[in-house]
Parts: C-alpha cells; structure tokens; sequence
C-alpha cells in the first residue's frame, strides 16, 4: 500500500483502540480525527496523508518494533509490478544505474535480480553512504534507500524522515 493508505490504515487503527464503542466509518474518523485529538500539530484530515511520519508514530507509540513488524509483514511476499522490470532494465542497461529512493521494500532489488541480471549494491544506511562511488562502481546498479531497509531499520517517524542526516546529504551531492 502507499503511504497514503497506510495513514488511513493506521487512523482507524488508532480511532478504535481509543472509541470502541464509536462507527469506525470513514466519516466519523474523519470527525475524530483532528490535530487536537491526535496530538499532531498542524493535522488536516484532507491532508493527512502528509502527516505520515507522525501518524506512524502515533500508531505505535507504546511499541516501535510492532510498527515495523506491520510493514514488513505488508511486504512479504510481494512482487514488483510490470513498471518495476522496466526499471530493472533501465538501470542494468543503460548509463542510469542509479535509483535514491525512501521506500524501504525489496521490490527493485527484486525486479534486478528477476529482469535485469543485475546483483545490485544495496545502500540503506547513512553510516554507508560515505562510501557510494558512482563514477567508480560502474559494474553495477546502485540503490541508495534514504529511509532505510524492511529487513534491517526503517525511518519512519516525523523526525527521522523529514531531516535527511548529514551523511546522505553529503552523498547526493557528490552523486
């Protein structure tokens, strides 16, 4: 799902732990779901899907490992589409073998191995970033996941996404 659905996902989550006894249509969370109610300063429901990193956290305040629990369960078993094998091509057969992405899934990685041939390098943490050298490391497709990885650590909350750390910006500008 995006982003955007799972911020739906996550309300409702969040409206029945905390209004049982309430509907829990789409209407009466729309209602509820306010910045005072949530806790979430500049909140507005048309936009919420905005408010990803601070509805996530507020989701799984109690438990952050549940909430990446969430996710990767989400993802298991999961497929890349068709556009995914264009991707693979692309970068596999062409200059452009460089993807910077915020997802933390599989899917590319998957579809180079699947439709591109390619073993990628996987770059999914900012300690790591000092280390990418595009104009060197041509043998290959790059995929630099600023939020991380479903398999190690995501970055999922408001403040770890909005700020990208020092490493990954110092990076990007090389690149």
């Amino acid at each position: 799902p995006t982003g955007a659905h799972l911020v739906d996902l996550w309300l409702e989550h969040i409206h029945r732990a905390e209004q049982p006894a309430a509907s829990h249509e789409q209407s009466a969370i729309r209602t509820w779901a306010t910045a005072s109610t949530l806790g979430i300063p500049g909140f507005d429901y048309d936009n919420r899907a905005a408010c990803y990193g601070w509805v996530y956290k507020r989701a799984f305040q109690h438990d952050t490992t549940l909430g990446h629990d969430y996710l990767k369960k989400l993802m298991e078993e999961k497929s890349p589409s068709f556009g995914y094998s264009v991707l693979a091509r692309i970068l596999s057969y062409t200059p452009h073998s460089l993807v910077i992405t915020t997802n933390f899934d599989h899917l590319i990685e998957e579809a180079l191995r699947r439709y591109g041939f390619s073993d990628p390098k996987i770059i999914s943490e900012a300690v790591r970033a000092g280390s990418i050298n595009i104009s060197t490391e041509t043998d290959r497709p790059h995929v630099l996941k600023v939020h991380g990885d479903i398999f190690s650590n995501t970055y999922n909350k408001h403040d770890s996404i909005f700020r990208l750390a020092p490493a990954w910006k110092r990076a990007i500008r090389r690149i």
